[in-house]
């Protein structure tokens, strides 16, 4: 029954730690969640418009 008592005593030391934990409040998260979003879709746009032009650049180098 030793491992018995290393699992309760591991999932003891793991609720201590939770209790220490510094959780962010609802409206940070709401906040970054927003951010990144907003941030995933600049840089989507922007890597789309740039695979874009070079994709017309290459076009315009093969059909010569």
């Amino acid at each position: 029954m030793k491992w018995l008592n290393e699992v309760s005593s591991f999932l003891r030391n793991v609720r201590a730690e939770i209790k220490k934990v510094s959780w962010p409040s609802q409206s940070e998260v709401i906040t970054m969640t927003i951010l990144i979003l907003g941030m995933v879709i600049l840089l989507s746009g922007y890597i789309g418009g740039v695979d874009l032009v070079y994709r017309r650049i290459i076009e315009q180098i093969l059909s010569l």
